[in-house]
């Protein structure tokens, strides 16, 4: 006696596959012209470092009142092979935000 044989599986069509393709393309396309279609950039004079609004910045703000002493703020910017170092705020609360200013224009 002889077992039943299973039933050759079909082979699935392309077409789904092929039509998905099409968005994808067309993704694809939009997202390589709104990449090559930029502006040229802007400059940077300034740098302005703030707390986060709202009540996570209040707290922030409340708890960093409570310990004796602030963090030492600098900051070091790399552009095209030059180092640029700011000047350091020593003890100094963030509190409405501090400003770095640059000098030059990148």
């Amino acid at each position: 006696m002889t077992e039943p044989s299973l039933p050759v599986a079909r082979a699935r069509s392309y077409l789904v596959r092929l039509l998905l393709l099409v968005p994808a393309g067309l993704m694809l396309a939009v997202g390589w012209w709104k990449h090559s279609n930029v502006p040229e950039g802007g400059s940077v004079e300034a740098i302005r470092l703030t707390v986060k609004p709202g009540p996570v910045g209040q707290v922030r703000e409340a708890y960093d009142s409570l310990n004796p002493g602030s963090p030492d703020l600098y900051l070091k910017i790399s552009v095209a092979g030059r180092e640029i170092r700011t000047p350091t705020f020593k003890d100094h609360p963030i509190g409405n935000g501090l400003t770095w200013d640059l000098g030059d224009r990148f």
